[in-house]
């Protein structure tokens, strides 16, 4: 992300012709696919660890989608036209409402929140966001809207298209395909990494043929490509080092932040210019290269800084409602880190929770031990006479009248007892 926000400032046009950039530039384009995609299966997987339950999970998300929006709009505040702005100018209001990266995800964050606060079943949930996908898929292919006369008007408009560089159909449909990753691929392992893989390439070789370098943005057949290419990728960087996911983890922790602090550095903020306009597009790939590290360090530090300050103050305490200040729940790395941990096959080591029957019945305690016995020096047999089998317990045969013995046989017994 930081390095194709520099390239795109300040690479020279002459140098984007190359063959090796021009590919990287089509490559480009999976970077918010990858960032949403991730975003939901984080989600996801931050669900099915926490204890909240039911609108608990919306009430938990609710601090961090005002955050993004939060962000999302001061990124995009019109500084340059203030005067128009109070004048209800619609064209600067469409300008500061148009839904950008971060708007987007914090509303398909709390779209999928009320998904899972319905507490369904892992497969009706899944359901849900297939239909959510094919929503905002095809809600995409719808032309755009007339104009709007209104500031809410402006708010439909940004959300279907319009003047808005990630508008809610189709990017949602990227998000809700995480959320049905994360919900399909369970606990991991390599099975689901191989399984992962093999229909991220059915995806890519049923559309690539299509077309879709040239594309625009909701095509259904540019979106299965890209959730195919992602979900490919995701199965490659699974296979990393321990060491090097455990490396970059702290920065996944800190990607919004990193985000925030990056945009306005490289293309300016308000009324304060940025790297675009400062040095222009005049670099080489190298001295690019060189810029967008050298600033991937600096923003890395400051938001460390910044963002754990800010995260200290916690608006709500208890699982589920923490105020995480990252834009998924779960660091990217770690999630494709857990992708090749094998699942062990058992059952829990320990008795079932109070009121909840048991799922098999109990072993009785002296068959799990087992004793070593040496073989005797000396052997001796010790034979028992066989018992009458009328007379032992739980005798297989039924007793039948003649073996059955009567109050008369011991009459004399009885009798002496009672004296």
């Amino acid at each position: 992300m930081v390095v194709g926000h520099t390239m795109d400032a300040l690479l020279a046009p002459l140098e984007r012709l190359r063959p090796a950039l021009s590919l990287y530039w089509k490559a480009r384009g999976l970077t918010a696919p990858l960032f949403l995609l991730v975003a939901g299966w984080a989600l996801t997987v931050s669900v099915q660890r926490g204890e909240a339950r039911g609108w608990a999970i919306v009430r938990g998300r609710l601090p961090r989608w005002l955050l993004l929006v939060a962000v999302g709009a001061a990124l995009r505040w019109p500084g340059w036209g203030l005067a128009r702005l109070a004048a209800g100018d619609l064209d600067v209001w469409g300008h500061w409402l148009a839904f950008d990266a971060l708007q987007t995800v914090g509303t398909a964050l709390l779209l999928a929140a009320l998904v899972f606060s319905a507490s369904r079943p892992p497969r009706e949930e899944a359901l849900l966001f297939l239909l959510l996908i094919v929503a905002a898929v095809s809600f995409g292919l719808v032309p755009p809207l007339a104009p709007a006369t209104s500031i809410p008007g402006l708010l439909a408009t940004g959300a279907l298209g319009g003047h808005s560089p990630f508008p809610l159909v189709p990017w949602t449909a990227y998000f809700f395909a995480g959320c049905l990753v994360g919900l399909l691929a369970g606990h991991g392992g390599r099975r689901a990494n191989r399984v992962m893989a093999l229909v991220g390439a059915a995806l890519v070789a049923a559309t690539w043929w299509q077309e879709v370098g040239t594309a625009p943005p909701g095509d259904p057949a540019l979106i299965a490509f890209r959730i195919g290419l992602v979900l490919v990728l995701l199965a490659g960087l699974a296979r990393l080092p321990p060491a090097l996911t455990s490396a970059l983890a702290p920065v996944g922790r800190l990607s919004l932040w990193v985000y925030a602090l990056h945009l306005p550095v490289v293309y300016g903020w308000s009324t304060v210019p940025g790297l675009a306009w400062r040095v222009g597009p005049t670099l080489g790939p190298g001295a690019g290269h060189a810029v967008a590290r050298a600033e991937l360090q600096i923003r890395q530090l400051a938001a460390a800084s910044f963002g754990r300050g800010f995260a200290d103050r916690a608006v709500a305490a208890g699982s589920g409602r923490a105020f995480h200040l990252e834009v998924v729940a779960v660091v990217v790395m770690e999630l494709l880190q857990r992708l090749d941990d094998e699942i062990v096959d058992r059952k829990p080591d320990r008795p079932a929770p109070v009121g909840i029957a048991t799922e098999h019945s109990g072993v009785r305690f002296g068959r799990q031990i087992l004793h070593a016995v040496l073989h005797p020096s000396d052997v001796q047999d010790v034979r028992v006479v066989e018992m009458i089998p009328g007379k032992r317990p739980n005798a297989v045969r039924a007793k039948e009248f003649v073996l059955a013995e009567q109050v008369r046989q011991h009459a004399l017994k009885l009798r002496l007892v009672e004296e």
